[in-house]
């Protein structure tokens, strides 16, 4: 997996082959770690992608943080 300032990727394999996606960082909703090396990410359209990634709970702050800068606060009115 990686992530970029606007997306994530996917380039791995899986027992039909290779398998690529991407997902825009807008399109996350929720990352939660369910376990040692285990990664949950909630999509907006009601999918969930799980993941056995190293370190997953770094891979959840840093997704966090990357959509955290993508999205402002609330502008209040002046």
């Amino acid at each position: 997996m990686r992530l970029f300032s606007d997306h994530l990727r996917f380039d791995a394999w899986n027992w039909r082959g290779r398998y690529h996606r991407r997902i825009d960082l807008d399109d996350v909703l929720q990352v939660d770690v369910t376990g040692a090396g285990r990664l949950l990410v909630w999509l907006t359209n009601g999918e969930s992608i799980r993941l056995r990634l190293h370190e997953a709970a770094a891979w959840k702050q840093a997704i966090e943080q990357h959509r955290g800068a993508r999205r402002p606060g609330p502008r209040h009115p002046v």
